[in-house]
């Protein structure tokens, strides 16, 4: 079945090729391998500092004290703030209009609004009585 967002390009995800940009200036400023970086962190279930220092020192040797805990707990805001910028990219490049219209029922929830801080997002307020808004990708959309 064909979705709206299929005529423009795929919107950018999390790739090696991305988190390897993420994490570039921070493997420089720490003299640190990038690529065992980029390792790390995509084999571990949470991305938290804590996981990938056990993951660096288990598996790659490497001396963790509690000062790189708390540096590697960066690096999951850093890979979020690059997909964040080459989704604003690709969305700001390709003129993203939005797939449905505010008030569209999705099965996820009904469509409130298009969020103003990250690209490409709608919010959707849940079927269920959640409290808050669900953040849903233009390309994730499906109507009910």
């Amino acid at each position: 079945m064909s979705h709206p967002m299929d005529k423009y390009p795929k919107a950018p995800k999390e790739t090696i090729e991305l988190l390897t940009k993420a994490f570039e200036q921070f493997a420089k400023d720490n003299d640190c391998d990038v690529n065992t970086l980029v390792t790390a962190y995509n084999d571990c279930y949470d991305t938290d500092g804590y996981e990938i220092a056990k993951r660096l020192d288990n598996f790659y040797g490497w001396d963790i004290d509690s000062e790189w805990v708390e540096k590697l707990d960066d690096l999951a805001w850093l890979a979020s703030d690059e997909l964040k910028k080459q989704r604003e990219q690709w969305f700001n490049e390709n003129n993203i209009d939005p797939p449905y219209e505010i008030g569209t029922k999705l099965d996820k929830g009904t469509i409130v609004g298009i969020d103003t801080y990250y690209s490409g997002y709608y919010l959707v307020e849940q079927h269920n009585d959640s409290i808050g808004k669900l953040l849903l990708k233009f390309e994730d959309a499906r109507l009910v």
